[in-house]
């Protein structure tokens, strides 16, 4: 008897879009996806990001998006590109310890259908990579993997 597999594969050319309003933290982000065979792109703005989800639906597979941004919130951001395209795999990123986030962002996010997963900044490579291919559905990775391995 075959069973249907659980683990989803993620299209061939997958983008993980990154949102960060500080433009070091996206670019330190971008440099490390990349060199870890990621194809990314970047967005400074909820605006911009919102752009390149409607310009690229079929390759981005994940989004890692900050939560505090000037002119919308990153749990905002988040349940915008969910309810569009609910495909894309949604990793919080913040300073903030999520514990302590307020209970305006917490509901905002209670809101997503597939939910999150969260990284506090400063993040390391190994946990962000992780996060990553989780939300985009490849937990083959996992088999064999202990989280202080180099990815």
């Amino acid at each position: 008897m075959q069973t249907e597999s659980t683990v989803r594969t993620t299209p061939q050319h997958a983008e993980v879009l990154v949102v960060d309003d500080d433009e070091q933290v996206l670019n330190m982000i971008l440099f490390m996806l990349r060199r870890h065979q990621f194809e990314a792109r970047g967005a400074r703005s909820a605006a911009s990001a919102l752009e390149a989800v409607k310009n690229h639906p079929h390759t981005i597979r994940a989004a890692i998006i900050n939560l505090f941004m000037p002119e919308m919130s990153g749990a905002e951001l988040a349940v915008r590109i969910a309810a569009e395209h609910p495909e894309i795999g949604i990793v919080i990123i913040s300073g903030v310890p999520l514990e302590i986030w307020p209970k305006r962002e917490r509901e905002t996010l209670a809101r997503l259908p597939r939910g999150f997963v969260f990284a506090k900044k400063p993040v390391l490579v190994d946990t962000l990579l992780a996060r990553v291919r989780f939300v985009q559905g490849d937990i083959a990775f996992l088999h064999g993997y202990s989280p202080g391995d180099a990815m």
